[in-house]
């Protein structure tokens, strides 16, 4: 037997289809099982002689030719005419210039069922598509196929989860679901299907198990053959990125806000600078005794309190960081029941009964008024319509033991402050959550809820606890629990008390021309000669021109063309040390670090008192003045 018969009886006796094609495209050689396959899907039936004769789905030998040129080998998994599927691979045999001289072509059939029955490859296929549908199913999202007339062709195990119903009902029309928990999910299917378009949006189900969810939904058209429309349904559970979207906005409207608050708030402040710095300038110049001295007293006081409504307005914008320190809690609780008692409505009254004898606590006083005014405003909301009573009730015990399991309890003596109200109450379900220390109400239904986070912040802020007891239809009562203070005495200052200069000489820059006027005359009175300036570019030219005539400069901190800090940093930057006091509206940038870092040597809050702003110059030329004698 010849070699060539070897090899010919070699080839025919494989279990592939094996062809040997020239460079050109002519079949050399083809064994019994490419004969077989090829030959009989020739529509003449004569024996192929070349490549371009194979009617099949194979490529073109030119483009054989290019993959082998480029990769040096080729492969591709073929549908032939016999409804199979074969994995064809192309080798390169080189002549001795290293050229393509011949392609051989080898075809193996792959197993699985015929192509008309669409399940080639079918346990291949399905581990994969098993594999798909359990990570869906371990993700949470919702898969359901459906035709046209809403038929469940496919469904896993969270669409009965989500929409409780029993996997046993074993539901086959999506509009056969019979469940109120997801009506507007099947409402959705059937408008998009009445459409005969696909969706995707947001959907909310009411599962009362775990209140209002809110779902991603894609609900996707695609025609299969003989034109059949089915509908792939996915769904997910986003209640937690949506509500973290919406804290996302409502952070960025507070932020608005707080930018707004501090931009009112250092002008509201420069409003009342002239107004209670008039009002001290005509108590300053007329006899106690008299019915303007009062008058003027009444107007330093509301100044006072419009002074402190801006603090806690920053506060609450959280532009202005709290300051705890020991204080009187009582002074503070008398002051907001006189504002409250001015604005409730005529069928609601407000009783106060006080029985503490030491009313000492570590908190931030606008903080206090604050928490006050929030749970007393809650309880005029749940009686703004049927009219009834608060009763404020403030004592003190001692607590040994932790009544309530409340996180961080330490025994002592506390000061209760107890605020009842004969309004509507809450629900059970409601006291359970305000009584655990990480609750925040969302329901906007229930009326008792306004400000209660803030509330539950102040009070944990100030090592505190809150308790809650209400009954539907007759009232609630809020508990707070605050550590008594027993240190050093808290030092109340000699307000009145002013002190003069020694006709020193001030430097006073604002670009408001009323806290000019009146800040002219303030410290005229306190026995200083002041020159005043509207323009700090201007103001700073005066002082290089004349250093040696000014003792000290006073300078509010927001002004046009040049801010107060500039100022200061431009007589800094050339060794000036001239004692700078910064006077301000509001800034959140004013700090310990800064006031080190500038070297800012003292600053007064707006509206401006003469008192305290007597006691800072004075302080300051005293202490300059033992300096320069050591």
């Amino acid at each position: 037997m010849t070699e060539n018969e070897l090899l010919q009886l070699f080839l025919n006796h494989t279990r592939y289809a094996q062809l040997l094609v020239d460079q050109s495209g002519s079949l050399v050689k083809m064994n019994t099982f490419a004969s077989r396959l090829f030959n009989q899907t020739n529509a003449s039936n004569s024996e192929i002689k070349e490549w371009s004769e194979i009617q099949d789905n194979l490529p073109s030998f030119n483009n054989v030719l290019s993959m082998l040129t480029a990769n040096g080998y080729y492969d591709e998994v073929v549908l032939l005419k016999n409804n199979h599927y074969y994995q064809c691979e192309y080798s390169p045999i080189f002549d001795m210039n290293d050229q393509i001289e011949y392609v051989l072509i080898t075809c193996i059939k792959m197993h699985g069922k015929a192509y008309k029955d669409k399940e080639i490859l079918k346990d291949e296929f399905s581990l994969n598509i098993d594999i798909i549908l359990k990570n869906l199913e371990n993700e949470k999202v919702g898969l359901i196929l459906i035709d046209d007339n809403g038929n469940i062709k496919y469904t896993n195990d969270i669409l009965y989860q989500e929409c409780q119903i029993d996997k046993a009902h074993n539901v086959t029309n999506i509009f056969k679901l019979k469940t109120t928990v997801c009506n507007d999910f099947i409402t959705q299917i059937s408008k998009t299907l009445l459409e005969g378009e696909s969706w995707r949006g947001l959907i909310h189900l009411n599962n009362k198990k775990s209140s209002e969810q809110i779902y991603t939904v894609s609900i996707n058209k695609f025609e299969a053959e003989g034109n059949q429309v089915y509908y792939i349904i996915t769904y997910i559970n986003n209640s937690k990125e949506v509500e973290l979207e919406k804290q996302l906005r409502q952070a960025k409207k507070l932020e608005t806000i707080g930018a707004l608050t501090g931009g009112i708030s250092h002008e509201f402040n420069n409003i009342l600078t002239p107004i209670m710095g008039f009002a001290e300038l005509i108590t300053y110049d007329v006899d106690e005794t008299s019915s303007i001295y009062d008058s003027a007293e009444q107007i330093i006081k509301s100044s006072m309190r419009a002074k402190d409504l801006i603090s806690q307005i920053l506060t609450f914008s959280r532009q202005k960081e709290s300051q705890h320190k020991p204080v009187s809690l009582i002074p503070l609780v008398k002051e907001a029941i006189k504002l409250l008692r001015a604005a409730i409505p005529s069928n609601i009254t407000i009783k106060a009964n006080i029985q503490c004898k030491n009313d000492k606590i570590i908190g931030d006083p606008s903080q206090i008024y604050q928490l006050i005014m929030n749970l007393c405003t809650n309880s005029l909301n749940a009686m703004k319509d049927i009219g009834g009573e608060i009763n404020l009730l403030i004592t003190q015990s001692f607590i040994n033991h932790n009544p309530h399991d409340w996180a961080e309890f330490k025994s002592g003596e506390y000061i209760c402050i107890e605020i009842s109200d004969t309004g509507k109450g809450m629900q059970d379900t409601i006291i359970e959550q305000a009584n655990d220390q990480y609750f925040t109400i969302k329901d906007s239904e229930e009326v008792a809820d306004l400000g209660l986070a803030v509330v539950f912040g102040i009070v944990k802020a100030m090592q505190g606890f809150v308790r809650v007891d209400s009954t539907l239809k007759n009232g609630t009562a809020f508990y707070i629990y605050l550590p008594i203070y027993y240190g050093e005495h808290i030092q109340t200052s000699n307000y009145m008390q002013i002190y003069i200069g020694n006709r020193q000489k001030i430097l006073f820059i604002d670009d408001e021309l009323p806290v000019l006027n009146v800040m002219a005359r303030i410290l005229d009175k306190l026995n200083y000669q002041a020159t005043c300036f509207s323009e700090s570019d201007k103001a700073l030219q005066e002082y290089l021109n004349n250093q040696d005539e000014y003792d000290l400069i006073i300078t509010d901190y927001y002004m046009p063309k040049m801010t107060g800090i500039d100022l200061i940093q431009e007589l800094r930057s050339q060794s000036l040390n001239i004692p700078i006091v910064l006077s301000t509206g509001y800034s959140e940038y004013l700090t310990n670090e800064s006031i080190e870092k500038y070297q800012i040597t003292d600053y007064v809050s707006k509206p401006i008192s003469i008192y305290d702003l007597s006691k800072k110059l004075y302080n300051i030329f005293n202490n300059r003045m033992l300096n320069e004698e050591v």
